[in-house]
């Protein structure tokens, strides 16, 4: 045995030996739900669940500068005090910014190098206690992301319209995309689908079966009334929007009158009728988000009254919105809601698409813009991966690039400068990639990489240019059809399979792990593991510790199970349980409670090797007091 086989063989078994029975940990800690510190002046109940966490988290080392900062909202506070310094000491603090909210972004980079930070809070009682001081760090290749103030961002907002995916200035670029390549193919075949369907008429309001909860809302019936409505809603709304992005690219005369028809016929619906928030929120929401992109649009067509008549409708959809989502159940204050965090999303659109002729619009851009800024992502972190797994990721990624192409069309800020943003593209790479037999953890995790992974992998390869996520979208090779196609992608970038990355990752943020033989290859073996501080809420279920197996193209080692609707018997009696998963249960299938955000696991260490890639989880805490210690090695 020569010197080299023998220096690489102690090698390896040493990185095996600490991953499996120590706490080897590669790289800085990073956003999770739980907080990192004691904060011992602070009320116990504010620094787990679903509240919003300190960030940045003690020993981050962010390549975003300045990072995001933000800490538990305190019920009956009327200010925050938040400093952050290069002394430990916090005796000399370079920032101090007395706010009403919590959280912040700082409109100035800061010098790279370690940072501390702490916040407190005031009450009528006075102020409180000092957080614990947390460390972090900038790298010396942060890229810069200075946020304006609330006036700056509004200033930015482009005057006139269009402002939704592009403006004045840059409206006759935008057009001429339209005359070649993908650009082309994706406009010829909306502009056939507008045609055939000018003389149609425009679809009167829907109907709802169940107004009066004449069956429970948790039932199959209800839920398949709600998915009727939910399709001929999105029918209606599809062929207005259509006809108003053909106007914009053409200004044909016909489409821009298609359009305002069928913008002014649902207008017409009754907001507390069969499409209230209450009946389905998905179509109450899509319908308050897509007419004010229509209205942006085609605003040069609308009459003084028309256009009123179109922002009472919006204003009326838009404040129960904001009283679901703002005001019931905060987001910014507990940031851990799907439908609430897309719809806060799509509450700052409408404020865009609005803002200069509707007064309301400038509160509404207040009390969405800066905090969406500030908590994107809030299923995951820096590193780009999403709690909430494959199949939901999906969704999210799609509308979050909802907002943040139409922030970066009319001027207010880029989005994609984020330290989430720069890296997502990993994500579905190692957890999601080509050739896939199903997704991985969560709901709809029985998707496979299709349309939306491709859009999203062309609208990131473009930005970062990053040649890899383009051949991944390549490989996965499924055509896509939809509107942001029609600027995604760029057609000169080059394609390559992701050789230089390691087989093997780790998204400390969340807790998943990814193992591959090659990445490249679709017929390669996969494990994929799940021990994250996300805990077991929402989207996700009760699967700490546990994992998947896939191999040449099949799924071995499986998380059984489906998902119906959310919740339903089989969902939550099987799906959701610890036992439908590759995870340990006792006591007959007594497993870890579901629906339970502090029902976490972690990963205590991780290895990446050319030769064997090596994890270690505990989910001692998933199992609360059932379980001293539950520990899985792999």
């Amino acid at each position: 045995m020569t010197k080299h086989v023998r220096l690489k063989r102690q090698a390896i078994w040493s990185l095996l030996f600490f991953v499996l029975f120590g706490s080897l940990n590669f790289s800085p800690a990073t956003q999770t739900p739980t907080a990192q510190a004691a904060d011992s002046g602070w009320p116990a109940d504010k620094l787990r669940g679903l509240n919003m966490p300190f960030r940045p988290t003690d020993g981050l080392v962010t390549t975003q500068n300045p990072p995001d900062f933000s800490w538990a909202h305190i019920a009956g506070a009327s200010q925050y005090q938040l400093q952050v310094g290069r002394d430990a000491s916090m005796a000399a603090p370079e920032f101090d910014v007395t706010l009403n909210v919590n959280y912040h972004n700082f409109p100035v980079t800061f010098d790279t190098g370690i940072w501390y930070w702490q916040v407190r809070y005031r009450t009528a009682s006075g102020w409180s206690d000092w957080s614990t001081v947390r460390e972090f760090r900038i790298d010396e290749n942060a890229v810069p992301f200075p946020v304006p103030d609330l006036q700056g961002l509004i200033s930015q907002v482009e005057a006139g319209h269009p402002r939704i995916w592009t403006n004045a200035e840059d409206l006759a670029a935008f057009r001429a995309l339209r005359l070649e390549g993908k650009s082309k193919q994706i406009f010829d075949t909306l502009e056939a689908s507008v045609i055939a369907n000018l003389n149609k008429n425009v679809p009167n309001e829907p109907t709802f079966p169940y107004m009066n909860n004449e069956v429970p809302t948790s039932s199959a019936q209800f839920v398949e009334a709600q998915r009727v409505l939910r399709n001929y809603s999105e029918a209606a709304l599809g062929l207005m929007v259509d006809s108003a992005f053909a106007y914009l690219i053409t200004g044909n005369a016909a489409y821009g009158a298609d359009a305002k028809s069928r913008l002014l016929k649902i207008a017409s619906w009754n907001p507390f009728g069969s499409t209230k928030y209450e009946i389905q929120d998905q179509v109450h929401r899509a319908i308050a988000y897509r007419s004010a992109i229509v209205y942006d649009w085609i605003y040069e067509l609308l009459s003084p009254t028309e256009r009123q008549t179109v922002q009472n409708m919006i204003q009326t959809r838009t404040g129960t919105l904001i009283d679901k989502v703002l005001v019931q159940h905060a987001i910014p204050q507990n940031p851990y809601d799907s439908h609430g965090w897309t719809t806060m999303g799509y509450i700052a659109i409408i404020s865009v698409a609005l803002m200069h002729d509707l007064p309301e619009a400038d509160d509404w851009f207040a009390r969405t813009v800066p905090a969406y800024i500030n908590i994107l992502p809030p299923w995951g972190g820096e590193d780009g991966s999403w709690s909430q797994g494959t199949g939901y990721w999906q969704w999210s990624s799609s509308s979050n690039k909802e907002l943040m192409d139409i922030l970066l069309s009319a001027g207010v800020i880029n989005l994609y400068d984020k330290a989430f943003s720069r890296n997502e593209g990993l994500y579905p790479l190692y957890m999601f990639p080509h050739g896939s037999p199903t997704g991985v953890f969560g709901n709809d995790a029985h998707y496979t990489p299709g349309a939306p992974s491709v859009t999203m992998l062309n609208r990131l390869a473009q930005m970062y240019q990053d040649v890899r996520l383009k051949w991944q979208a390549e490989a996965i090779g499924v055509p896509t059809t939809g509107l942001q196609e029609y600027f995604y992608g760029d057609a000169d970038l080059g394609s390559r399979p992701p050789m230089d990355l390691p087989k093997g990752k780790w998204f400390e943020t969340t807790g998943y792990v990814a193992m591959h033989s090659e990445l490249y290859d679709p017929d390669r073996t996969s494990l994929y593991f799940r021990s994250s501080p996300y805990g077991s809420y929402s989207h996700v279920q009760a699967e700490q510790n546990s994992f998947i197996i896939h191999a040449f193209g099949e799924p071995l080692a499986v998380k059984s199970g489906y998902y119906d609707f959310y919740d339903s018997p089989h969902h939550r009696g099987f799906t959701k349980q610890t036992f439908s998963a590759n995870a340990i249960t006792f006591d007959g299938r007594r497993g870890q409670p579901i629906e339970n955000i502090d029902a976490d696991g972690a990963v205590l260490g991780f290895a990446t090797h050319p030769d064997f890639d090596a994890v270690t989880g505990d989910a001692s805490a998933a199992y609360k007091a059932d379980l001293t210690k539950a520990m899985c090695h792999l």
